[in-house]
């Protein structure tokens, strides 16, 4: 499947997608919407959209800047046991992300601070916090491997 194709607003660079245009009111989606049975097939994917969530209590918004794309992702597809935590139908395909807060009712996270963590496939975030890692993008660039 090709993901640059499969879905509008990223793009392939590099080894890693990276989120383009304008900052929206609208967020969009990746959603597995059936199990793969063999090969990963565009029918199997819900493209959502939506408006974008604000963060409540303790929580920051960001958008997403880039995705990872990796060989583990396909491991999530299918219900079984597995070291990896499958995507059930109708949810956020997780995936390695990098984004930027725009909002934050967090005292760690300030708009305009850098993070990467297993955010998902979708353009804007809503979190916790938790699994999320502050970045210095002066040092390294969101898309550096870890």
């Amino acid at each position: 499947m090709s993901w640059s194709l499969a879905y509008p607003l990223i793009g392939m660079v590099g080894g890693v997608v990276t989120a383009g245009g304008a900052r929206s009111a609208t967020d969009r989606q990746i959603r597995l919407s059936a199990r793969p049975v063999g090969d990963v097939h565009p029918d199997g994917w819900e493209h959502c959209t939506g408006s974008v969530e604000e963060p409540g209590p303790d929580r920051f918004a960001g958008r997403t800047r880039v995705i990872s794309l990796d060989p583990a992702m396909r491991g999530r597809l299918d219900d079984r046991p597995s070291c990896l935590l499958p995507v059930g139908t109708g949810e956020v395909m997780r995936a390695g992300s990098a984004i930027e807060a725009t909002v934050s009712n967090r005292p760690d996270f300030q708009p305009g601070d850098h993070a990467v963590g297993m955010l998902g496939v979708q353009e804007h975030v809503v979190s916790d916090g938790e699994g999320a890692l502050k970045i210095d993008t002066s040092l390294v660039p969101p898309s550096t491997p870890p």
